[in-house]
């Protein structure tokens, strides 16, 4: 009886939270940076990408600070040399392209930061939450992000372009949804957390370990300087996270 009350108060309240507008916006903004990334990636290579990411940095405290009033000096000057040091990748044997490789990667920095801002707005804190209502919220955020990357899937299986809704049913993309899943739990649950202002800067640098495998994987061309900035950053990193 007791198994059957608790899975009944979690079912009403992920009902609750599913036609909730913030589970839904937050959503919204995810997948906002999802096709943020996906734009960037049709137009730099990954290195790039990265570094276009490390450069929201310099905007999300500021973000985070007018919307929850939290603010770390420390956090910040992190946050400025991680991203200077990046500076070089950005056009590095693409100095003609210099300024269109600005505006391409400014439109993924404003998508990180409108998330980063609103995300304490729309999510409270894991103090506002027992178990049931962090389960709820999140199950709630993974089906509207589920509905919105599915919109575009709709639009072009009226068209001609039916190829595009085989890749649906491909198990590399249900292998990517599985992913997703698991990301998005911890997302929340990062989110949630009061240290988000200092979370920010460490999840916009996991992108420094595709800048590693990008070689091999990808096949893309990895410069000796650039290997020098991912271990400057490195060492930024322990020492910033060491002084704690």
């Amino acid at each position: 009886m007791g198994l059957g009350s608790s899975i009944a108060t979690v079912g009403s309240e992920f009902l609750v939270a599913l036609f909730d507008w913030r589970p839904m916006l937050f959503a919204a903004l995810a997948q906002g940076v999802a096709y943020a990334f996906s734009y960037e990636f049709r137009n730099l290579n990954v290195n790039q990408v990265t570094v276009a990411a490390k450069f929201s940095d310099l905007g999300i405290p500021l973000g985070l600070f007018l919307t929850t009033g939290d603010w770390s000096w420390h956090s910040y000057w992190f946050s400025v040399a991680t991203t200077l040091v990046c500076i070089p990748i950005l056009w590095v044997g693409n100095a003609a392209r210099a300024g269109s490789i600005l505006v391409v990667g400014m439109v993924l920095c404003v998508a990180l930061v409108a998330q980063a801002s609103l995300s304490p707005l729309l999510t409270g804190t894991l103090d506002d939450y027992d178990s049931g209502k962090f389960l709820a919220f999140t199950t709630a955020v993974i089906v509207w992000r589920a509905l919105w990357s599915l919109a575009p899937a709709f639009h072009l299986a009226r068209s001609r372009d039916f190829w595009h809704t085989r890749l649906l049913a491909s198990p590399a993309f249900i292998l990517r949804c599985i992913l997703t899943i698991a990301t998005q739990v911890s997302f929340v649950a990062v989110m949630t957390s009061p240290a988000s202002a200092v979370a920010w800067p460490i999840l916009n640098s996991t992108g420094l370990l595709a800048m590693l495998i990008s070689a091999s994987v990808l096949k893309d061309q990895q410069p000796a300087n650039e290997r020098i900035i991912v271990a400057l950053i490195f060492v930024l990193s322990v020492f910033r996270f060491s002084s704690q």
